[in-house]
C-alpha cells in the first residue's frame, strides 16, 4: 500500500509497516490541564497545564481531548520558506522518509494546531513544492547513472517509488527504440482509461 493510499484509507492495518512508519514519528504536544499520573512515557508521570510532551502520531491523535499539538520543524512557517524557495535542493528524505504523507496526516481534524492558517499554508506550500519535485523528478529519470544516484537520497518514500518507475520506463522506452523489446506495452494508465470508457459505454447501452 502507497503512502498516500495509507493517509486516505480508513480501513488500513494496524499492521502495516509504512502506516507504522509514519505514525511512529513524534510530535511536539502542551497540555490542555492539568494531568495527573499520566502513563505516556516509559513511567507514570504529572503534567502541567501547557508543558510539552512529545507523543508518537498515532498517539497525538487519540489524546487530542487532553493536548493541543505544535506543527513539526520540518513542516513550520520557516521550513515552508526553505521549501516554496527551492523545493529541487531540500533533501526530504533527511527530513523524514514519509515526508508528504506525514504532512497529509497532520491536516486530521483529530489535530488542534494553534493556527488554522498554518494548517492551510502547509498544505499549499506541500502541494506547490510537490508539483516542482515532480517535475524535476521526471527530467532527473532522464539524466545519466552518476546524476541519478545523486537523486536518490534526496528524495522522501513516495517520490523514490515514482522515480524508479520513472527511470524503468525510460530504460524499456531505449530498449525498444534500440530494437532491444519486442514491443512496446500498453501503459497502465492508458489501460485503465480505456476501461473505464466502455464501462461507461455500457452502462449508456443498459
Amino acid at each position: 500500500m502507497s503512502d498516500l493510499e495509507i493517509v486516505d484509507n480508513a480501513d488500513a492495518s494496524y499492521l502495516d509497516i509504512d502506516d507504522i512508519l509514519m505514525t511512529d514519528n513524534k510530535i511536539t504536544c502542551r497540555a490542555r490541564y492539568d494531568l495527573v499520573d499520566l502513563e505516556v512515557r516509559r513511567a507514570p508521570e504529572d503534567l502541567n497545564e501547557d508543558k510539552k510532551v512529545e507523543l508518537p502520531i498515532w498517539m497525538a491523535m487519540r489524546l487530542n481531548e487532553f493536548f493541543r499539538h505544535e506543527i513539526p520543524r520540518q513542516y513550520n512557517t520557516h521550513f515552508q520558506g526553505i521549501l516554496n524557495a527551492d523545493p529541487e535542493v531540500v533533501n526530504l528524505h533527511k527530513e523524514g522518509p514519509k515526508y508528504f504523507a506525514m504532512g497529509l496526516q497532520l491536516t486530521s481534524e483529530n489535530f488542534d494546531f494553534a493556527d488554522d492558517e498554518d494548517v492551510i499554508n502547509m498544505c499549499q506550500t506541500l502541494l506547490q513544492s510537490s508539483a516542482r519535485r515532480v517535475s524535476w523528478i521526471s527530467d532527473m529519470a532522464a539524466a545519466d547513472h552518476y546524476q541519478q544516484s545523486k537523486v536518490d537520497s534526496k528524495l522522501d518514500d513516495m517520490e523514490k517509488e515514482m522515480y524508479l518507475k520513472a527511470v524503468a520506463e525510460r530504460k524499456a522506452w531505449e530498449d525498444w527504440t534500440r530494437g532491444m523489446s519486442n514491443r512496446l506495452t500498453e501503459s497502465k494508465f492508458i489501460a485503465k482509461s480505456r476501461k473505464r470508457k466502455r464501462e461507461a459505454l455500457a452502462q449508456k447501452i443498459n
